[in-house]
Order: structure tokens, then sequence, then C-alpha cells
């Protein structure tokens, strides 16, 4: 019995960490046998229910060519780096006001005045500032960190803006209606960090899989010639 509900603990917090939610909880009521899940900001409770109830199934699907589904993704990151930067333009142009009348002002004094000193102090600040910006303007970029070549991964602490941007506008707009990314079963511990692996999947929503397990007549672990598990 405790062997069933550790298997069933681990299980969850697999699927939990997919959400993507911010401080998620998940314990043992010690003596109850019972595990108790705790999901802040969940707007859809039942949804997230059936998926922790629900029974995993083996389905095999065909995949996405990374070459295929890259000019998506470029287009998509565009997209997010144009919006961002859309968001930010009003708060840099009223900055650029204020700095403006500053510098104006300043320039109208002595050199040798207090808000003279200060402007050069500012505008040395802000360029100080802006060289050591980063120069990688890539959104997606910044989530895909899993640093294994040929492989699209996320922190999990990443996951719930990785979700997000999946499902926004853009996403829905530029991505193939028969492009779905579905997360891996299990995360990947690298150099002490957890991330999960995105995968591009030939799925159009609502369709089966062409495969089911049904059709699996034996199934065995093997190794290869060097002697890794496949």
């Amino acid at each position: 019995m405790e062997e069933a509900i550790d298997r069933s603990f681990n299980i969850l917090r697999t699927r939990i960490d997919k959400f993507g939610t911010s401080q998620p909880s998940i314990q043992r009521v010690k003596g109850t046998g019972r595990i108790q899940v705790e999901l802040p900001g969940v707007d859809n409770p039942d949804r997230v229910r059936k998926l922790l109830q629900g029974q995993a199934k083996l389905e095999f699907w065909e995949v996405w060519r990374q070459d295929e589904f890259g000019p998506y993704l470029q287009q998509l990151d565009q997209a997010l780096i144009a919006k961002e930067k859309t968001a930010a333009t009003p708060a840099t142009a009223a900055a650029g006001t204020t700095a403006s009348a500053t510098d104006s002002a300043a320039a109208k004094g002595d050199s040798t005045s207090l808000a003279s000193q200060l402007a050069n102090k500012k505008a040395a600040t802000t360029a100080k500032a802006d060289s050591a910006k980063p120069q990688q303007n890539s959104v997606l970029a910044r989530l895909f960190t899993m640093p294994i070549p040929g492989q699209l991964g996320v922190n999990l602490r990443d996951t719930a803006r990785m979700n997000a941007i999946l499902n926004s506008q853009e996403a829905r707009a530029i991505l193939p209606p028969n492009l779905t990314m579905l997360w891996s079963v299990k995360p990947e511990v690298i150099e002490g960090q957890e991330y999960l692996k995105l995968n591009a999947i030939r799925k159009t929503p609502g369709t089966e899989a062409p495969l089911g397990g049904e059709v699996v007549a034996d199934a065995r672990q093997d190794y290869d010639q060097g002697g890794r598990p496949k």
C-alpha cells in the first residue's frame, strides 16, 4: 500500500510540474493514505482534476522535424519581440521626455551647478547600463534553456510562462493547427537543474493517435552497443 501511494505521489507531482503553476503544493497526509494537492491561481479546477485523475495511455504519434517546425517558432519569436517592444514604447518615450527636460535645464545653467552634475551623472549611468544589457533579444531563447543540442527544454520554473506563450493569440495565429507541443513525462536533471523537454507532435485537437498501446505484443528493456538503455 505504501509503494502504491508513493507511485501515485510521483505521478501526480510529474503531472503538476507540466501545469506550470506558481508555487504548487503536493504532500502526503500522514496516517490517512491521502495526497493533498494545492494549485494557486488555477482558473479551471474541473479540467485540472480530470487531468490528475486520468489514466496514462500509451500512444504513438508522428513528430515534426526541427527543420520543419523551426521556421514557425522563429515567426512566433519575432511576433513576441514586437509585442514586447510595443508594450515598452510608451514608458521609454515618457522617460526620454523627462531626461530631455532635465538635460535642457542643466544646459541653461552653470556647468558646475548641482543640476548639471546630476544630469551628467545620470547620462554616464544610463550609458553604462545600456552597455551591460544582454544582446540576446529573443523571447523564446530566454525560455529554451535546456543545455542539450538539438532539443527544446524549459526549466521547471519557466513552464508557466511557456504554457502562456503556446496558448497566446500569437501562437494560435502562427503555428499550424496540426502542430501540438507536448511535455515529456519526466524532467531531466542537468547540473542540478530540472528541465522538461517539449516535443513537436503532428496532432490536430480532437484527433486520435494513429496507434495505441494495444498494438504492443511484447516489450522489454534492451541496450545498444554502448551499453545505454534503448
